[in-house]
């Protein structure tokens, strides 16, 4: 029986076989390990953010580096420590990118790199990645807020005013949509739409739970082009961030920057601006219904209400909310005007500047009414509210309609005609450690003849205290009506 041998072309063949097979293992298991690496990096970066907001909530910024390092080096910070020593206690090791030292083809080294912004109150952290469709991994925080991923990293939609980007940039030339309002269409339930920089002409609904982020709130605008709302939300769950809202207009009804009507929105980190109405209110944000939502960070301006008795409220929510902090709300116009005006309970209205206000009969900075209750009003600037009516004059804080319990302290208010005025049965209103001074009539009114507001230790203008004609006849503070307990006051400004 003979014996048949494999021939040099089969030997080779099965070879080739082989080492076929062997590279789509060793491809298969590089990809694997190139994804435990990335997830290694998210949970790395996860550690660090952890870190920095920690370090915020004690010091009021993020450790400084206005130039970009990498921190895997512990690099010396703008303000002479090392990193670690910053963030020591809750990090007590500085995680290393997994492939750190290293660079990738395109020449980027692969390391965890950080920076701040001047003043420290918003940072990034730039990643390099290895799987996926994603090239970077960015994050930053928004003056200490929830931190938000991305530079395309995270999400499902990219959007370009010229239908071309891709998930590695806004420059990538991949059809995309042109409209915002076909990427949320387009979108499933919890999807995370990017919006490259461009103006929309468009007005848009979100009927769905959805992240929406603009690329950069200067660059990525939104102009209604005269409709009567930039933004209409008729859904829960939906958070907006980086985009100017611009440019509604209506002669026949209310005009509106953001219009909302589900719970748990967050509208963070947004410029709106220029919205006009002739025939009712202009509002920045306006809440039909819904509860539990946020507006952190935001900028509201040049809202005019040209029609008599309507008026320009920045931020107008009647219902629980979770927070207003950190946003600035300046120069209205209109027949009556507010910053903020809510009715809500235990909601912390926190870091607000209102300025530039200007009515024609009643408006304040921020007004509580319909049983307000339990809120904390905390390191608040309001300036320059006032009517032209001085019969009328403007309130710096206004608490109405059984607004009750609330704590009012380390504010500023001042260049109004009432500091503070209490009304309508509004009751056990504390005010603590405020400055309150420059005002025209009063620093706080209590119209309230039931009850005696608690308003000790508040800078009134003058080492003197505020003046009463019977019971401080020498102050040369800020007046004070009766039903004031003032004593004692501070004989310096408060340093908030």
């Amino acid at each position: 029986m003979s014996k048949k041998s494999f021939t040099v072309i089969e030997l080779l063949l099965v070879i080739a076989i082989i080492g076929l097979l062997f590279s789509i293992v060793l491809v298969a298991s590089s990809g694997a390990r190139a994804q435990a690496r990335d997830a290694k990096r998210k949970a790395d970066i996860d550690a660090i953010r952890k870190a920095l907001e920690f370090y915020y909530i004690e010091h009021d910024r993020y450790p400084k580096k206005t130039a970009w390092v990498s921190l895997e080096e512990n690099p010396t910070l703008d303000t002479g420590e090392k990193f670690s020593e910053a963030v020591g206690k809750w990090l007590p090791i500085i995680p290393k990118d997994p492939l750190w030292g290293k660079t990738k083809e395109t020449g980027e080294p692969y390391s965890y790199q950080y920076r701040t912004t001047d003043d420290a109150k918003e940072y990034k952290i730039h990643v390099e990645m290895e799987s996926g469709i994603y090239a970077v991994y960015e994050i930053y925080s928004p003056e200490g807020g929830e931190i938000v991923y991305g530079a395309l990293a995270d999400f499902d939609i990219v959007v370009d005013d010229d239908g071309m980007a891709g998930p590695t940039g806004c420059a990538a030339e991949e059809l995309t949509y042109s409209t915002i309002q076909e990427a949320i269409n387009a979108a499933a339930v919890g999807d995370k739409i990017y919006v490259c920089p461009g103006i929309y002409y468009e007005s848009i609904i979100i009927n769905k739970s959805l992240t929406i982020r603009g690329d950069n709130k200067a660059t990525t605008i939104v102009d209604a082009n005269e409709s009567k709302e930039v933004v209409k939300v008729t859904a829960n769950n939906v958070i907006i961030e980086g985009f100017t809202f611009r440019n509604a207009y209506s002669n026949t009804t209310m005009a509106k920057g953001i219009d909302i009507g589900g719970s748990n929105t967050v509208i963070k980190g947004n410029i709106i601006e220029n919205i006009t109405s002739d025939a009712s209110w202009s509002l920045g944000i306006y809440r039909t219904s819904g509860a539990y939502n946020s507006f952190i960070n935001n900028e509201i301006r040049n809202l005019i209400a040209t029609a008599s008795n309507k008026a320009a409220y920045g931020i107008y929510h009647w219902g629980v909310l979770t927070e207003v902090k950190g946003n600035y709300i300046h120069t209205f116009n209109g027949d009556k005007a507010a910053g903020i005006i809510l009715g809500t309970m235990n909601t912390q209205i926190l870091n607000n500047t209102i300025e530039n206000l200007v009515c024609q009969t009643v408006c304040a900075g921020i007004a509580l009414g319909s049983g307000s209750k339990n809120n904390i009003l905390n390191n608040n600037k309001i300036t320059n509210v006032n009517s032209t009516l001085e019969a009328f004059r403007g309130r710096g804080f206004q608490f109405q309609d059984s607004s009750d319990n609330n704590t009012v302290s380390n504010n500023e208010i001042t260049n109004t005609g009432y500091g503070i005025f209490n009304l309508d049965n509004s009751e056990g209103n504390v005010f603590h450690n405020n400055n309150i001074y420059n005002n025209q009539l009063y620093g706080l009114k209590n119209n309230v003849t039931t009850t005696i507001i608690d308003a000790e230790n508040n800078w009134w203008g003058d080492p003197t205290g505020p003046y009463h004609p019977t019971t401080n006849p020498d102050g040369f503070g800020n007046a004070v009506s009766d039903y004031v307990d003032y004593d004692p006051w501070l004989t310096s400004e408060v340093s908030l």
